[in-house]
């Protein structure tokens, strides 16, 4: 008995691709906002071969879903 053998070739997806060219001024932005009253600490990192200078890492605190960056990290070119 010959099970079916299959390749599969490509994955695809379509939808809209949005840029922040400034990850802490976005949240900045938001301060008046509710993020579902979590709390927790976050810090997102990004490296961005296409504009270097948006690279870099920023960190957050949400206290009752509210926003606060703490710190912004330094920037780096990624490699």
């Amino acid at each position: 008995m010959i099970s079916p053998v299959h390749n599969a070739t490509d994955v695809q997806g379509i939808g809209p691709m949005y840029r922040s060219v400034d990850g802490g001024r976005i949240f900045r932005l938001w301060d008046g906002r509710d993020f579902g009253g979590q709390m927790c600490r976050l810090q997102p990192c990004v490296r961005d071969t296409f504009l270097p200078e948006n690279a870099g890492t920023t960190k957050l605190a949400f206290h009752d879903g509210h926003v606060s960056e703490l710190d912004r990290g330094s920037r780096y070119v990624a490699s």
